[in-house]
C-alpha cells in the first residue's frame, strides 16, 4: 500500500487503474484478514509520508568548486557544474553518516599513481587498454546501474524463487531499493563535501611533479560534477552487497543487461561482487576516475548495503 500510494501521487489515475490496481488486489487477496486492515492503514500512512516529501523536492544547489590543485572545476567538454540535491537518507542520521578519508593530496605518490593509471588506460586511443576493457567502459558509461541491478534483482526472484515466498521477496526488494536510494544520496554528499577534480582537470593542467598534457581526452566524456567518490562504484558495490546477502555468493552465471531503449547488450558474470568491480574499473578505463575513488566508492556501497541487510532482517518475521 505503500508503494501504491507513492505511485498514486506521481502518475495520471488512468494508469493507476490500468497497472497499479490490479497488482495491489492481488497481493492483498494473499494477505490474512486480520492483518490486512493494520497493514492498509500503516502502507497508506507511510505513502502519504513519502509523497509529501516528494511533493515538497529537496534543496538544489550547484557544486563549489575552485582553481587550486584538486579543486573541482568544469570540464570539458560541458564545461558545466552540475547541481546537488541536499536530500537525506532513510537509514542514516545525516548526510555525512559514512564519510571516510579525503582523496590523495595532488603531490601524494598515491595521487601520481593512479593519475598516470587513468592517463595511459583512460585516454582516447589507449595502447594500453584492452579490447574486453574498452567494452566494459562503454557498456558502464550509458547504464543507470541502480535500475539495472534491480531488474536483475526482479530476474533473479523468478529463476531462484526464495523459500520465504512473497515476503521474503518484498524484503529482499526493500533491501536493495532502500540501498540504492541510501547510497545515491550519500556519494553525492561525499561528492560535494570533497568537491574533487576530474582527470581531465589534473591531466591538462600538470604540476605537482605531473607534466601537463592539455591534448589529453578521454575514452567517455566527463559528467558535471564532481569525482570523488565514484557514483558508479557505490551504487554497483551497494546492490551486489545486497544481491550476495539474499541469493549467496556461490558462483552462476549472472546476465547484467543494459536497461537503455537502444543499447540491447549485456554482460555476464560469475559473481555479483565480479558486476560491481567491473563496474567500479570501467571509471578509470573510461577516463572519468581515479582508481582511488573507486575504491571509496566501493567501500561507501558496502556500508550502505550492510545497514539495509540489518535493518531488513530485523523485520524478518511476516508482518502481523
Amino acid at each position: 500500500m505503500a508503494a501504491f500510494s507513492v505511485l498514486a501521487s506521481v502518475f495520471s489515475l488512468p494508469l493507476m487503474r490500468e497497472d497499479a490496481e490490479p497488482l495491489l488486489l492481488s497481493v492483498l487477496r494473499q494477505a490474512a484478514p486480520d492483518r490486512r486492515q493494520a497493514g492498509l492503514a500503516l502502507g497508506t500512512a507511510i505513502g502519504a509520508s513519502i509523497a509529501s516529501d516528494l511533493a515538497r523536492g529537496p534543496h538544489i544547489s550547484p557544486f563549489p568548486g575552485g582553481e587550486r590543485p584538486g579543486e573541482w572545476r568544469p570540464a570539458p567538454p560541458f564545461f558545466r557544474n552540475g547541481n546537488f540535491e541536499d536530500n537525506l537518507p532513510f537509514m542514516f542520521s545525516g548526510r555525512d553518516a559514512v564519510r571516510g578519508a579525503a582523496p590523495p593530496l595532488p603531490d601524494s605518490p598515491r595521487f601520481r599513481a593512479d593519475l598516470e593509471e587513468v592517463r595511459r588506460d583512460g585516454v582516447l586511443g589507449s595502447a594500453t587498454r584492452s579490447e574486453a576493457q574498452t567494452a566494459a567502459a562503454q557498456f558502464w558509461a550509458g547504464q543507470s546501474s541502480q535500475r539495472g541491478f534491480l531488474h536483475l534483482a526482479l530476474h533473479l526472484l523468478q529463476t531462484e524463487p526464495r523459500p520465504g515466498g512473497w515476503w521474503e521477496e518484498a524484503r529482499t526488494l526493500s533491501a536493495l531499493t532502500v540501498a540504492l536510494t541510501d547510497v545515491a544520496t550519500l556519494a553525492w554528499a561525499e561528492k560535494r563535501f570533497h568537491s574533487h577534480w576530474r582527470p581531465i582537470t589534473a591531466i591538462h593542467q600538470g604540476g605537482n611533479g605531473v607534466a601537463p598534457d592539455p591534448g589529453w581526452q578521454p575514452l567517455v566524456f566527463t559528467p558535471p560534477h564532481p569525482e570523488y567518490p565514484s557514483g558508479h562504484a557505490a551504487d554497483c558495490g551497494a546492490a551486489a552487497a545486497v544481491l550476495d546477502a539474499t541469493f549467496g555468493p556461490a558462483p552462476r552465471e549472472i546476465l547484467y543487461r543494459a536497461m537503455g531503449p537502444i543499447d540491447e547488450a549485456s554482460r555476464r558474470f560469475a559473481s555479483f561482487q565480479a558486476a560491481a568491480a567491473e563496474c567500479a574499473a570501467s571509471r578509470v578505463w573510461a577516463g572519468a576516475h581515479f582508481r582511488f575513488s573507486n575504491e571509496e566508492g566501493l567501500r561507501i556501497g558496502r556500508v550502505v548495503a550492510m545497514r539495509a541487510i540489518q535493518q531488513v532482517q530485523a523485520l524478518k518475521a511476516s508482518p502481523r
